[in-house]
């Protein structure tokens, strides 16, 4: 199939683009191999979001995902494997088929870092999660821990504590970096911190029954929450010679990458702030930026 523009990731700035190019008229696609939405799916509520008080991420991310399907916009349910470029077309191979365009857009964003530690691969999905909104349910009034000292983990602690018995949040070092609703926290009876404090080890077999910690304290839980980050998601894009050294794609102003005709937007994209609104900022300034240019 040919398009004027693939669009790869169908999170908020990916189902962005996609609306102001389609309006414009250009002919795209979707390329996504998980749920569209991307990171929304995993925020519990987001209430900096303009014209809501607040909205669960998942609502947002189906409201955008209808918008954009209203359109017939395409979806192709598929994972990329490679990008090819070829005098005036680019090629994109998925799992099943090829798919030319003129301009590309990458809007694959970013997913949680791991601990890389003994037992956390073989227990995810079985105490160790990534996604409090996900699987904060499944152990509701049960004992439970949160790794990280970030916004996310404080914003994800007091969502487990509505749910949960007990939260444990271990922080590695002696302070919070991030600081919303920290105040929130420290009133909340059912949660308890441990700083200085990281994770030696999970034990358990068919589910998770404790962590072992550096100091050898023990502590009994349900499951194990971690929140320390992301890291991009670029992978498929490293012999494009576009990534920071952190994995992070490079763009100008408007979005446009080194190599022609390729763009780069969300979070995904090297900059200072990862926010809803800047992610979709990102995506209509590269539409914005292709139907300008795009002589099709």
């Amino acid at each position: 199939m040919k398009y004027n523009v693939v669009i790869i990731g169908a999170g908020v700035a990916g189902m962005t683009s996609a609306l102001y190019l389609k309006r414009a008229g250009l002919s795209c696609c979707i390329v996504e191999e998980k749920a569209p939405g991307g990171q929304l799916n995993y925020i519990s509520t987001i209430e900096n979001y303009p014209g809501s008080k607040n909205i669960q991420g998942s609502d947002l991310a189906f409201n955008i995902y209808n918008q954009v399907s209203e359109l017939e916009i395409p979806f192709i349910f598929e994972q990329v494997k490679e990008i090819k470029q070829e005098e005036n077309k680019t090629i994109v191979l998925t799992d099943n088929q090829k798919l030319y365009a003129e301009y590309i857009i990458i809007a694959t964003g970013r997913s949680p870092k791991k601990l890389n530690l003994a037992g956390e691969k073989k227990l995810f999905g079985k105490g160790i999660s990534y996604c409090a909104i996900c699987d904060g349910p499944l152990y509701k009034d049960q004992e439970v821990v949160i790794v990280g000292a970030g916004d996310s983990a404080i914003k994800e602690s007091l969502f487990l504590s509505n749910i949960c018995n007990k939260v444990t949040i271990l922080v590695r070092k002696d302070s919070f970096r991030g600081k919303d609703n920290l105040s929130e926290v420290r009133k909340k009876k059912n949660i308890t911190i441990k700083y200085n404090s990281e994770i030696e080890q999970f034990i358990g077999e068919d589910k998770l029954e404790k962590i072992i910690l550096k100091n050898k304290e023990e502590i009994s839980c349900a499951a194990c929450f971690i929140f320390i980050g992301y890291h991009p998601s670029t992978q498929i894009f490293l012999n494009l010679n576009i990534t920071d050294k952190l994995g992070y794609i490079e763009t100008d102003e408007f979005c446009r990458t080194k190599q022609k005709n390729i763009f780069a937007i969300g979070d995904v994209r090297k900059k200072d702030i990862f926010q809803i609104i800047t992610a979709m900022n990102d995506g209509v300034i590269a539409a914005t930026t292709i139907i300008d240019e795009a002589n099709i």
